[in-house]
């Protein structure tokens, strides 16, 4: 497999999949939505830090369920 699938690929990976022309549109296509996600989950983690950590858990759950596709 030469596409990521729950987290982005290290670019140095991908530049050796790009050398080995094993890196197709689709595999960057997947890419970009993962650094998306990263972006938005590390913008969720930010709005966490008033959270207790005794409501941690729930309020991440709960902001994921609100703010994420899956």
């Amino acid at each position: 497999m030469t596409a990521p699938v729950q987290v982005p690929f290290h670019p140095g990976l991908i530049r050796l999949l790009e050398e080995r022309d094993m890196w197709p549109e689709s595999s960057q296509r997947r890419q970009d939505e993962l650094l998306e996600r990263e972006e938005q989950l590390a913008r969720g983690w930010q709005a966490m830090a008033d959270v207790s950590d005794d409501e941690l858990a729930a309020a991440w759950a709960t902001w994921k369920k609100e703010n994420l596709d899956d």
